[in-house]
């Protein structure tokens, strides 16, 4: 209260007459054109100090606002508001008495809500910020504090249901009619104003991430995949892209992050088409066809990139190129098959885990070992290699020098098993003896995990990081290595 009549250069209880008088003679020194801060404090304390002297001041007065419905009829109906009549000091004018300088003249002025609204959403959206805040504050109408609060709900309402505008240009309007501050207790529209806010940011942000993927200093490559999530589909380079390996990881990767970086309008600035072709290409849990062609489509390309080494190739005797034509149809169609089965094995681990709860890991060891076993039958010496290797595999987290406890338990497995088999087969099934051994040896780390886990109720993810009672079953096959001259000697006799 005290500050308001400071202000006005007088104390505290001066009369009406007074503060008009006071006013009057302030206003000539501040005009709202050149300093409109210094002006609409003055124009507050003025109004403050006339409430006060008629006996109608709160401490806690905030001036006047519009309600919704009054919002809404503001939109179709003119304001009519006091508006200070600012005179211009260079113009000559006689002397005025001291009774013109009692109170400042007021103007009335009948606003159009509507037409403002239209023009400041046209301005807002084609002017850059410097602009549209000279035109505001060049409105003389504006300088009314009590128009400017009844068009706080008309622009929220605006800003809030209206297409984002730029970041720069909201914070300026909003500053402007004071919107700018957003509490728990505002409505739902100055709530919406922060949404807005945001999701301008957003749209920039989004602008400016693309704009710098088009800019020398990025990578050529990089600069291709831009594009190309951007649009139109161009056959050719997206035909680069399946071809280059990694390339079509990378342009779903950036597909993802745009996506959940700014998923308000990344959504509508990429290529819809081009999203999608990607999600199905790279994902490599997808069994489309677009993915599972990529790996065949490359063979062609990079066998003719070592057609120097075409006279190495064995032909059979037929013309080279259609050895070479046989050669891509076999590593085609291997390399889809490889895809084909491994993805099904993804997908088919992850349906077990959710539905069931089982461990992945066991689920993939376990179909490569089936099919590993399937195989042996054509080709018996690379399949006993493999369940070898998958045992081996699946021990790799254990610690290094338990690696070689593992590896001691699997080698005295299959000696065990082939010998102590020697004695009970016919010399004929050697072959199918070294089978049985190497698959012994592969599933004994798995089978101890299994039995491990179940016995000490842990997880087969903590059982493959322990050495458990791998340590006594070695020793025990070691034994029975040792003793195997001994009960092949009883056995003979």
């Amino acid at each position: 209260m005290r500050d308001a009549f400071i202000l006005l250069g007088l104390v505290p209880g001066a009369d009406a007459s007074a503060i008009k008088r006071a006013y009057a003679q302030r206003l000539r020194k501040t005009r709202p054109d050149e300093d409109p801060v210094a002006f609409q404090a003055l124009n507050e304390a003025y109004r403050r100090c006339l409430e006060i002297a008629a006996g109608r001041g709160d401490e806690d007065d905030e001036g006047y606002h519009l309600h919704a419905d009054e919002a809404e009829a503001a939109a179709d109906a003119p304001f009519v508001a006091d508006v200070p009549e600012v005179r211009d000091e260079t113009a000559t004018a006689p002397v005025a008495d001291d009774k013109d300088d009692e109170a400042p003249q007021f103007i009335r002025v009948r606003f159009d809500v509507h037409d403002f609204l239209r023009e400041l959403h046209e301005r807002a959206q084609h002017d850059p910020a410097p602009a549209l805040d000279a035109w505001l504050r060049g409105l003389e109408p504006l300088y009314s504090l009590e128009l400017k609060r009844a068009l706080h709900e008309p622009v929220a309402a605006l800003l809030a249901d209206e297409e984002p505008l730029p970041p720069q240009t909201m914070r300026l309007i909003m500053q402007f009619f004071d919107l700018d501050e957003v509490s728990q207790g505002d409505d739902w529209r100055r709530r919406r104003l922060a949404e807005r806010l945001h999701l301008a940011q957003e749209s920039l942000a989004l602008e400016q991430e693309i704009a710098r993927y088009a800019t020398p200093r990025e990578k050529a490559v990089d600069r291709l995949l831009m594009r190309e999530l951007l649009g139109p589909r161009h056959w050719l380079r997206r035909l680069f892209l399946l071809l280059v390996p990694l390339l079509p990881s990378r342009a779903l990767h950036l597909a993802r992050t745009l996506l959940a970086d700014y998923p308000n309008f990344a959504g509508e600035r990429l290529s819809e088409e081009s999203v999608r072709y990607w999600e199905r290409a790279a994902d490599r849990d997808s069994l489309d066809w677009r993915r599972l062609m990529v790996a065949p489509l490359r063979v062609p390309f990079y066998y003719l990139g070592l057609i120097g080494l075409l006279p190495m190739l064995p032909t059979g005797g037929v013309h080279p190129l259609q050895a070479m034509a046989t050669h891509c149809t076999v590593l085609a169609t291997t390399l889809l098959t490889f895809v084909s089965l491994t993805t099904a094995t993804r997908r088919l681990a992850e349906h077990l885990e959710r539905e069931r709860g089982w461990y992945p890991g066991l689920v993939y060891t376990g179909l490569w070992f089936t099919g590993t076993l399937i195989a042996s039958l054509w080709w018996p010496n690379a399949a006993i290699a493999l369940l070898v290797a998958i045992g081996y595999v699946w021990s790799l987290p254990r610690a290094w020098i338990e690696h070689l406890v593992v590896a001691a338990a699997m080698a005295s497995g299959a000696f065990v098993v082939y010998a102590f088999g020697r004695l009970v087969v016919d010399s004929g099934q050697t072959d199918a003896l070294e089978i049985v051994s190497g698959a012994y040896a592969g599933a004994i780390p798995i089978l101890h995990d299994l039995i491990y886990a179940r016995f000490k109720r842990t997880t087969l993810d903590e059982t493959r990081r322990q050495l458990g009672w791998l340590g006594k079953i070695a020793i025990a096959q070691v034994l029975l290595a040792m003793a195997w001259p001994l009960c092949f000697s009883l056995l003979k006799d």
